[in-house]
């Protein structure tokens, strides 16, 4: 995922589906089908997801599982294993607009739907239970056949032949202004003893790491968790590990971090980079801290754990 998002919501809704799925339009059942299908693909996809099921690729379009590189909400499978990752979801009702207009929250005749999905992460840092929440908006789209098989956008007072499935087209950070004024969930009960100005970013706290394995030949640096306590997959030799590190600075090019959700003035409670080194990838697991209970943009990034990367 980049910072907003794991995917662009397209303009279209192209990116839903091919010409073969749909649902006739027109009759009374259809028409309860059609009213029912976003929010169940909604529960089935976050379910899926927020449990490490790959089947929640059957729920999203092929864009955007083709863009997630692990499980979406989730992230990769080995390394939430290593913290003891748990993810519950909380979903708000479904609402429905034509190409990211907003109109009256009805099923009729729109093309993509959102709803607001507020998420509670538990896992573990250095054997203790941490606990951390954030607010995410899941967007669905489905596409419109006008009598061929060229899918396209909902066309006002035109009558479509048939319409296709709803399928969640990407993930992005609720805005303050798509909250009706509730707040931001960006809790974490993750701390640690003072904060260091190098460690902003998962991409700071690499660099870091690089730094002192290639320095002192071991993981370590100021951006390790309190203590310097990192969870190691069973397999991982901590100091071949650092033998192998690229050695990284400012200037390098950076692997983007992926946060389990995504971000803008909050930062993710928890982001993962993947590093190759050796002949293996690799899944560095970064944790955010918070200040009085509350993730902020001043808030650290601190490596928690390794894993070997899960292959999809």
């Amino acid at each position: 995922m980049t910072g907003a998002t794991w995917a662009v919501l397209a303009v279209t809704v192209l990116i839903v589906g091919g010409a073969g799925a749909g649902l006739w339009w027109g009759a009374a059942s259809a028409r309860a089908q059609v009213e029912a299908e976003a929010p169940a693909v909604l529960d089935g996809f976050l379910s899926s997801a927020t449990s490490g099921d790959a089947g929640w690729a059957d729920y999203v379009s092929p864009q955007f599982a083709a863009s997630a590189p692990a499980i979406p909400l989730f992230g990769d499978a080995a390394a939430a294993e290593v913290i003891e990752l748990s993810v519950s979801a909380q979903a708000g009702p479904v609402s429905y607009g034509t190409s990211a207009v907003a109109r009256e929250a009805s099923p009729d005749g729109e093309d993509i739907a959102w709803a607001t999905v507020d998420l509670t992460y538990s896992f573990v840092v250095d054997g203790a239970p941490q606990t951390a929440t954030a607010t995410q908006l899941v967007w669905l789209a489905r596409p419109f056949y006008y009598g061929d098989d060229q899918p396209a956008e909902a066309v006002d007072g035109k009558t479509p032949s048939r319409v296709g499935p709803w399928r969640v087209a990407a993930i992005a950070m609720a805005t303050p202004d798509q909250l009706d004024g509730r707040s931001i969930a960006a809790e974490t009960t993750y701390t640690t003893s003072k904060p260091v100005t190098r460690c902003k970013l998962p991409q700071d706290a690499l660099v870091s790491l690089a730094e002192a394995a290639r320095l002192n030949g071991a993981l370590g640096g100021p951006c390790i968790n309190d203590g310097g306590a990192v969870a190691a997959a069973e397999g991982i030799d901590a100091a071949e590990l650092a033998s192998q590190l690229p050695a990284l600075n400012y200037q390098s090019t950076m692997p983007e971090a992926l946060g389990l959700v995504g971000s803008y003035d909050v930062p993710a409670p928890l982001a993962e980079l993947r590093i190759a080194a050796g002949s293996d990838e690799y899944v560095f697991v970064y944790a955010v801290t918070g200040a009085g209970g509350q993730r902020t943009s001043t808030s650290d990034a601190r490596l928690i754990a390794i894993s070997k990367a899960e292959t999809r």
